[in-house]
Protein backbone atom coordinates (compact mmCIF):
# COMPACT_ATOMS: atom_id res chain seq x y z
CA UNK A 1 0.00 0.00 0.00
CA UNK A 2 2.78 2.55 0.70
CA UNK A 3 3.96 2.17 -2.90
CA UNK A 4 0.49 3.11 -4.12
CA UNK A 5 0.66 6.32 -2.08
CA UNK A 6 4.05 7.15 -3.59
CA UNK A 7 2.73 6.50 -7.09
CA UNK A 8 -0.28 8.74 -6.49
CA UNK A 9 1.97 11.48 -5.08
CA UNK A 10 4.31 11.49 -8.09
CA UNK A 11 1.50 11.27 -10.67
CA UNK A 12 -0.54 14.03 -9.01
CA UNK A 13 2.32 16.49 -8.62
CA UNK A 14 3.81 15.58 -11.99
CA UNK A 15 0.54 16.34 -13.76
CA UNK A 16 -0.03 19.45 -11.65
CA UNK A 17 3.30 20.95 -12.69
CA UNK A 18 2.61 20.24 -16.37
CA UNK A 19 -0.91 21.66 -16.27
CA UNK A 20 0.13 24.84 -14.47
CA UNK A 21 2.94 25.69 -16.91
CA UNK A 22 0.95 28.36 -18.71
CA UNK A 23 3.62 30.86 -19.75
CA UNK A 24 6.61 30.69 -22.04
CA UNK A 25 9.50 33.16 -21.76
CA UNK A 26 12.21 33.84 -24.32
CA UNK A 27 15.63 32.74 -23.07
CA UNK A 28 17.68 33.90 -26.07
CA UNK A 29 17.40 35.80 -29.33
CA UNK A 30 15.85 33.69 -32.09
CA UNK A 31 12.93 32.79 -34.31
CA UNK A 32 9.45 32.49 -32.83
CA UNK A 33 9.00 28.91 -34.07
CA UNK A 34 12.37 27.70 -32.72
CA UNK A 35 11.87 25.86 -29.43
CA UNK A 36 15.42 26.84 -28.40
CA UNK A 37 14.20 30.46 -28.16
CA UNK A 38 11.78 29.59 -25.35
CA UNK A 39 12.01 28.09 -21.86
CA UNK A 40 8.78 26.11 -22.12
CA UNK A 41 8.41 25.31 -25.82
CA UNK A 42 7.02 27.48 -28.61
CA UNK A 43 4.04 29.42 -27.21
CA UNK A 44 0.58 28.74 -28.56
CA UNK A 45 -2.96 29.95 -27.99
CA UNK A 46 -3.20 28.43 -24.50
CA UNK A 47 -0.01 30.10 -23.20
CA UNK A 48 1.26 33.56 -22.35
CA UNK A 49 4.35 34.63 -24.30
CA UNK A 50 6.90 36.85 -22.55
CA UNK A 51 9.56 38.29 -24.84
CA UNK A 52 12.74 39.39 -23.05
CA UNK A 53 15.04 39.14 -26.08
CA UNK A 54 14.93 39.75 -29.84
CA UNK A 55 12.33 37.35 -31.25
CA UNK A 56 11.63 37.24 -34.99
CA UNK A 57 8.49 36.11 -36.77
CA UNK A 58 9.40 34.88 -40.24
CA UNK A 59 7.37 35.70 -43.36
CA UNK A 60 4.01 33.92 -43.68
CA UNK A 61 3.98 32.59 -40.10
CA UNK A 62 0.81 32.79 -38.05
CA UNK A 63 1.35 33.41 -34.33
CA UNK A 64 -1.39 33.00 -31.73
CA UNK A 65 -0.98 33.35 -27.95
CA UNK A 66 -3.17 33.94 -24.91
CA UNK A 67 -1.32 37.04 -23.61
CA UNK A 68 1.74 38.79 -25.03
CA UNK A 69 4.29 40.79 -23.02
CA UNK A 70 7.15 42.45 -24.90
CA UNK A 71 10.07 43.48 -22.69
CA UNK A 72 12.55 42.97 -25.54
CA UNK A 73 11.99 43.26 -29.29
CA UNK A 74 9.49 41.53 -31.56
CA UNK A 75 10.59 41.65 -35.20
CA UNK A 76 8.03 40.76 -37.83
CA UNK A 77 8.34 40.71 -41.59
CA UNK A 78 6.08 43.09 -43.47
CA UNK A 79 4.62 40.02 -45.18
CA UNK A 80 3.86 37.96 -42.07
CA UNK A 81 0.36 36.54 -41.88
CA UNK A 82 -1.09 37.18 -38.40
CA UNK A 83 -0.36 37.82 -34.75
CA UNK A 84 -3.38 36.85 -32.68
CA UNK A 85 -3.62 37.63 -28.97
CA UNK A 86 -6.60 36.20 -27.12
CA UNK A 87 -6.04 38.24 -23.94
CA UNK A 88 -3.77 41.16 -23.05
CA UNK A 89 -1.26 42.71 -25.43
Amino acid sequence: MPNLHKLFFFVFFGLFSVLTAQSTTSITNGNWTDSDTWDNGVPGLSKDAIINHVVTIQASEDVFVRDLTINGTLNASATFAKIGVKGDW
